[in-house]
Parts: C-alpha cells; structure tokens; sequence
C-alpha cells in the first residue's frame, strides 16, 4: 500500500498538535511521518529541515490564532462587538492553551521559542489596548489593562482546558471581562 500525501498545512497543524502535547521533542520527523501515515520526504518537501519547520509552525500557528482572530473581530460594527467578537472566538480557541504553556516552558531555552511568544503576546496585547483606547477614558490605562485581561484568559483557559462551556460560563466570564474592561459586556 502507497504512503498518504499530506500538505503542507496538515504538517503544519500536527506540528502544532504534537508540540502541544510534548513540547520540541515530539517534532521527530520520522515519528511525525509514521503517525500521518506518509514518509519523511513529504516532509523534505515543503522543510528544508526540523528547525525551518518549527518557524513555519510558529508562524501558521501566530497567523492561524491571533492575525485571524483580530480580522475577525475587526469586522464588527462597533468597539463593544469588536471585544465580544474577540472574546468569543478567543474562547473557542482555549484548546491552544497547551502550546503556549509548551512555548513558555521552551521561550526560557530558546531564543526563537522566546521571540515567537513575545511578538504573539504583544501583537494580541496591542489590539485590544488600542479596542480600549477607542472606549475611551477608563479606569485604568489601557496598556495595564489590556495585560491584565490577557493574564486573566491566560489562567482561565489554563484552568478550563478540556471543559466544555454553558451560557451560563460564557455569560459569568464577560462579567468578570466586563469589570476588568469597565464596560458591561454581559448585556449586549
């Protein structure tokens, strides 16, 4: 029987998966070929190697989960339903919470893990200081803010990692958003 063709992005997200689950050392390629079912010259193909492949992997996984989420949310009408948006697809997104422990736990090591994790933080740090700014005058500065509410979904989706969510956990989160932002975000 022929070995499977896999594409680039389906490297890509197993990558991330596997990386998830075991940090750098489940980026094995020939551990990777065997678990997608193909050999390690589809990898050949699109990598020229292990370490082009974990930048592509950050990158997918930076382009995938914050540059996609804040076009999303930047479809919205209004400043509120930007944060909403955001909120929302945020948390869809908390299955993800195993790679930034992953990258955090790595950033201390290695150079590229920690250029990686500070970008994507600043970049989701930065939108949504300047969705605070455009609020207006609040209680405190944005800048402060904004790393507070990104510390705060950093420990819940840590904490919430694997649950399933009811409107009622929905509904209690914006609340807790909505004063850490200084804006009911629970009624609209």
């Amino acid at each position: 029987m022929g070995k499977t063709l896999v594409s680039k992005e389906a490297w890509l997200r197993f990558g991330l998966q596997e990386f998830s689950r075991s940090g750098p050392q489940g980026l094995k390629i020939e551990n990777m070929a065997r678990m997608l079912g193909t050999n390690k010259s589809g990898f050949y193909w699109y990598f020229g190697g292990r370490n082009e492949f974990i930048r592509e992997m950050l990158e997918f996984w930076r382009e995938s989960e914050t540059r996609a989420l804040i076009t999303k949310a930047d479809e919205a009408d209004t400043v509120v339903a930007k944060i909403l948006r955001l909120f929302h697809l945020a948390l869809e997104m908390r299955h993800s919470s195993g790679l930034l422990f992953q990258l955090r736990t790595h950033a201390a090591r290695d150079p590229l893990f920690a250029k990686v994790l500070r970008a994507t933080e600043q970049e989701r740090q930065n939108y949504f200081r300047r969705l605070l700014k455009k609020l207006g005058p609040t209680k405190y500065p944005a800048q402060q803010t904004a790393e507070i509410v990104y510390l705060y979904y950093l420990g819940w989706c840590d904490r919430s990692q694997g649950k399933s969510l009811s409107k009622r956990d929905v509904h209690k989160q914006l609340q807790i958003l909505s004063r850490l932002v200084g804006v009911d975000l629970s009624k609209v």
